[in-house]
């Protein structure tokens, strides 16, 4: 081989070598790319956000005076027989009588111990259920305000038409959020009574469950307590 043929086969096998070297180092250097919305939404811990209350569900329902004008309103089958008031109170009147029941029947076998951690989970699920419908309920009004107000900015000229068949995109979102707010109300309701029979049953106040912090317990220690239990 020629001295100038052997000089290109270096050069050659300098440049790949050097080339690859590059692009394993762009790599290594490129930075990770953002996690997409949806595995960013995974990532958030559920129980992080603002715990489930009593107090909380009840700013998030809509009132008795605002229930009653959009059942009004928007002749709502489910209060088609009865004032929202009167359903209100028929529905945590319920709730309230059957977890008093359920106590009733529970307390022969649960300690009062097991009885305040059975009911706690019981009434947990009921608040919890109040403040998702309720909070559900807000951001959907929210949306419904923010559609009427792109229309009305779009539509701001008397002479121009609207969007056609945005009309009854809008009575369609008004009407949903209407029985959200049936739902969020009655399951407030669920929520109240709920919280009612807990003091009932156990003779405490319903409060969130908090997570204890526990002392680690030392090897001599644990040691101990596990030789107790013989074996």
């Amino acid at each position: 081989m020629s001295e100038t043929a052997e000089n290109t086969a270096t050069d050659t096998a300098v440049g790949n070598a050097l080339t690859k070297a590059l692009g394993q180092s762009k790599r290594a250097t490129r930075p990770a790319k953002p996690a997409t919305p949806a595995k960013a939404a995974r990532q958030i811990d559920p129980y992080a956000q603002e715990p489930a209350t009593l107090e909380r569900a009840r700013t998030l329902a809509p009132h008795l005076g605002l229930m009653e004008n959009i059942a009004r309103s928007f002749g709502l089958e489910s209060m088609s027989q009865q004032t929202a008031e009167e359903v209100y109170n028929d529905v945590r009147d319920t709730t309230l009588a059957h977890i008093q029941a359920q106590g009733d029947l529970l307390c022969v076998a649960l300690s009062a111990q097991a009885m305040k951690v059975h009911m706690q989970r019981i009434v947990g699920a009921y608040v919890s259920s109040a403040c998702g419908a309720g909070d559900f309920y807000q951001k959907r009004v929210t949306v419904m305000r923010d559609m009427h107000s792109a229309v009305a900015n779009d539509d701001r000229d008397e002479d121009r038409d609207g969007p056609v068949g945005f009309e009854s995109k809008l009575a369609r979102s008004r009407q949903f959020c209407a029985e959200l707010a049936a739902q969020a109300f009655v399951l407030l309701a669920s929520a109240t009574g709920a919280v009612a029979a807990y003091e009932e049953v156990t003779g405490d106040k319903w409060k969130p469950y908090e997570k204890q912090n526990v002392q680690p317990v030392s090897k001599q220690a644990a040691a101990a307590q596990l030789a107790a239990f013989g074996g």
